[in-house]
């Protein structure tokens, strides 16, 4: 674990002209023009210049995500907690005691 002080989440989407990578709970990214950069040198996260291209992988991730997730629900646990006592948190996705 070099370089973190915490384990890491991180999903990455290659193309052959782009390297994208996103940090669970980290403010920054890593985005690279392999073409012009294939030692991976300039970090183009935050440039302006990328936002369209970052976009468009990022749609492209999630569509490679959906694709490998199973077939089961997600969630299926809800079913499981009996009525009334908990509510969902929607920012969170975990469930939360209502008292």
């Amino acid at each position: 674990m070099t370089g973190f002080n915490k384990l890491q989440r991180v999903r990455t989407v290659v193309t052959d002209r782009h390297r994208m990578s996103i940090r669970q709970g980290e403010n920054w990214g890593e985005f690279y023009n392999l073409q012009s950069d294939p030692t991976e040198v300039n970090n183009l996260f935050d440039e302006a210049s990328a936002e369209q291209i970052r976009a468009t992988l990022t749609e492209t991730m999630l569509g490679q995500i959906i694709e490998l997730q199973g077939w089961a629900p997600l969630l299926a646990y809800r079913a499981l907690v009996p009525p009334g006592c908990c509510q969902a948190n929607e920012n969170s996705h975990r469930i939360v005691s209502a008292a």
